[in-house]
């Protein structure tokens, strides 16, 4: 029988000790981790419906840049040059969205997808930057810079709601419009880069405004 037993230890087979754990501590620790599980189920649905909101965000980028389209007057190859830059953007977060959001099974993992999302909105930002120097007649009005630098960037962040998917694109596109506005000298240069500049950081503070604050606390019991 000894031999039996010290067999069995030899080989790791020996019965491992109950959870000497009383049951109300084992109730509290299981309670104890709810706030974060909560949290971090708050976060992947966040993630997921940020992933969600592509399509909705390529139109606003299509049909802002249809309107600059018709509006420009630069010629013909600078309207094609940067109208196919801005498609190329739309298309390839068009994709971003079927490979890790709208297929049956994802390709690639929510965070992943997210990641090249935020990516793909900083290219669409520094696209509609160059539109400052490609797209925007020659002096435009002090009206047609602000809103060429702002309206598209704050309707993103009212689509989106993503903290750091919104400054990818408002940024470069303040910026470069700010730049060019500048160098160029156009109508009222500084203090329509004073008015893109403050608007910034309230587009910027959007998606802050309209996430829903994180639960800290565990469930009450009833």
């Amino acid at each position: 029988m000894a031999l039996v037993r010290s067999s069995a230890t030899a080989f790791g087979l020996a019965a491992q000790p109950p959870n000497t754990l009383p049951f109300e501590a084992r109730t509290f620790e299981a309670l104890a981790r709810l706030p974060h599980l909560h949290d971090e189920a708050e976060r992947t649905l966040w993630l997921a419906q940020f992933l969600g909101r592509s399509p909705q965000a390529c139109i606003v980028l299509l049909i802002a840049g249809a309107v600059l389209v018709l509006l420009s007057s630069n010629g013909l190859k600078a309207e094609f040059t940067w109208a196919v830059m801005l498609l190329i953007g739309v298309i390839a977060i068009i994709r971003n969205y079927i490979r890790g959001f709208a297929s049956g099974t994802p390709q690639v993992p929510l965070e992943e997808a997210v990641t090249h999302l935020r990516g793909l909105l900083l290219y669409a930002g520094l696209v509609w930057g160059s539109g400052a120097f490609l797209m925007l007649p020659g002096q435009p009005t002090p009206i047609l810079t602000f809103v060429f630098a702002v309206v598209p960037a704050a309707a993103l962040a009212l689509t989106l709601k993503d903290g750091m998917g919104v400054p990818a694109f408002a940024v470069p596109a303040a910026v470069a419009t700010v730049i060019a506005a500048l160098i160029a000298g156009w109508p009222q240069a500084l203090w329509v880069s004073v008015a893109i500049l403050a608007a910034l950081p309230g587009i910027i503070a959007i998606p802050a405004l309209q996430q829903k604050p994180l639960r800290l606390g565990a469930p009450a019991l009833h």
